[in-house]
């Protein structure tokens, strides 16, 4: 089930801005189409099969979500990724735009459900793809990461896993944002001699 932590998590650390009212028919209640979703499922190391079997239920989970007034694939993806945080990629205008995601066909998918379940799905098997087609530059940053991830998760008494899916959405993220001239993100870069990862 969704707890209430997680919504507030999304809306102040992950910036979501999703109003508690419309979350609040998924909250703190027992939801099939998430007990349904493998907890052991990494979405870039999993097999072919085991991704095709997986991207089911996700879908389902993204027709359930967004089928409620105010939630798109990006708060959705955002609270779906705490719960299963190997497995989801988060469906963020910056990754898709570094991604060259294109909008769903509106004739094809029409708004809501339709056309933010097919943007989510769209950014996990890119996510996907670009995982797989740099599985062992990733897999060293995950390494590089452990150490420090290690001593976060023991300050915070939890475990914490960064997965191969997130570390490309931090990748992505900050390097769109720079990009954009993001207020807090751009002048860190510049400061640090930040060179794009698009040069």
């Amino acid at each position: 089930m969704f707890h209430a932590g997680l919504l507030t998590a999304v809306n102040r650390a992950m910036r979501a801005r999703s109003p508690r009212k419309a979350w609040a028919p998924f909250l703190e209640v027992p939801i099939p189409e998430l007990t349904q979703l493998p907890v052991d499922v990494d979405l870039v190391e999993s097999t072919d099969e085991e991704y095709a079997s997986v991207r089911l239920d996700l879908e389902r989970c993204y027709r359930l979500l967004t089928a409620a007034k105010w939630i798109t694939d990006m708060s959705a993806s955002k609270m779906l990724h705490l719960k299963r945080p190997r497995l989801v990629a988060i469906s963020d205008s910056y990754v898709r735009k570094v991604l060259a995601i294109s909008e769903p066909d509106p004739a094809r998918h029409p708004w809501r459900v339709e056309y933010c379940t097919a943007r989510a799905l769209h950014v996990s098997d890119a996510v996907r793809a670009v995982g797989l087609h740099n599985a062992d530059l990733l897999k060293c940053l995950q390494l590089a990461m452990s150490d420090t991830a290690d001593q976060i998760a023991t300050m915070c008494q939890a475990p914490m896993l960064l997965s191969i899916a997130r570390i490309i959405d931090i990748l992505v993220w900050v390097d769109a944002a720079i990009a954009a001239g993001h207020q807090t993100w751009k002048p860190l870069a510049d400061a640090a001699g930040w060179s794009s990862v698009r040069c």
